[in-house]
C-alpha cells in the first residue's frame, strides 16, 4: 500500500507540472497573451468617477459594465462606466442628483438595456433624495422610472434581479409601512412599483438582497 500512494503522487505532480507548463507555454495565443492578472483602470476621481462600488456584469457587447458612488461632498454623484478585457475605459454617463445620487448596481435586461437603482438621490423626500429606480439605453441615456419615497421604502439596496415575468426585484435598506426596517419591491419597465412586504422586528431588519414575493402586494403608481 505504501508503493502504491507513493506511485499515485508521482504521477499527480507530474500532471500538475505538465498542465502548468501547458498553461504558461502552450499553443493558444489568446491564452498565451492573457496575464493571470493585469491592472485595467485606476480610478483617479474628476470625470472618469471614483469609488467604484458594484459587482461587474458583462454586457452582450462583451465590456464590463460597473457604478462608482461619487463623493460625500455632493459634487460627484456617481456613475456608469464600462471596460473592456484591454483597459479601454469609458464613462457611460454621469449622475446629476435629480436623476440619482450613488449608483449601486446594473442589471442587463433581457432586451439588452440597462436598469439599477441609485442609493440617493432623485425626488423622493429623504435627506439627498431616497433613490431612485433608472433605466439606460445603450447610448448612456438614463431615464427615471420611479423615485424611492418613506412608505415604499428608501435607500434601495445593490441586487436588483429580473424575473420571468419581466419585472425587477429587489429591496430597500429603510423605510416600509411598518416602520423603518426596509421593503422588498417589484416594479416593471415602464416605472410601475408594487410593494411586496414591509419587514418588521420579527422577520429582519435592513435586507441587503432582493426577496421573493410574499403572499400580499400593494401596488402604487
Amino acid at each position: 500500500m505504501r508503493i502504491r500512494w507513493i506511485i499515485v503522487r508521482r504521477i499527480g505532480v507530474a500532471v500538475v507540472v505538465l498542465l502548468a507548463t501547458l498553461w504558461a507555454a502552450g499553443p493558444s495565443p489568446v491564452r498565451a497573451s492573457v496575464p493571470a492578472f493585469g491592472l485595467l483602470h485606476s480610478f483617479s476621481g474628476g470625470s472618469g468617477g471614483q469609488n467604484p462600488n458594484s459587482t461587474l456584469i458583462q454586457g452582450s457587447d462583451g465590456f464590463f459594465y460597473g457604478t462608482t458612488s461619487g463623493d460625500l461632498a455632493g459634487t460627484d454623484h456617481g456613475s456608469i462606466f464600462k471596460v473592456d478585457s484591454l483597459g479601454n475605459f469609458a464613462v457611460v454617463h454621469r449622475f446629476s442628483g435629480s436623476d440619482g445620487d450613488q449608483p449601486v448596481g446594473l442589471v442587463q435586461a433581457a432586451d439588452g438595456t440597462f436598469y439599477g437603482v441609485t442609493n440617493r438621490g432623485g425626488t423622493g423626500g429623504c435627506y439627498l433624495g431616497c433613490g431612485t429606480f433608472f433605466h439606460m439605453d445603450a447610448a448612456g441615456r438614463v431615464s427615471v422610472l420611479h423615485n424611492f419615497q418613506g412608505p415604499e421604502g428608501e435607500f434601495p439596496n445593490p441586487a436588483i434581479a429580473q424575473g420571468s415575468d419581466g419585472s425587477f426585484y429587489g429591496t430597500t435598506n429603510m423605510g416600509g409601512d411598518q416602520g423603518q426596517g426596509g421593503t422588498a419591491f417589484r416594479i416593471d419597465t415602464a416605472g410601475r412599483f408594487t410593494l411586496l412586504h414591509s419587514f418588521v422586528t420579527a422577520d429582519g431588519y435592513f435586507r441587503t438582497a432582493a426577496s421573493s414575493a410574499p403572499p400580499t402586494a400593494t401596488s402604487t403608481g
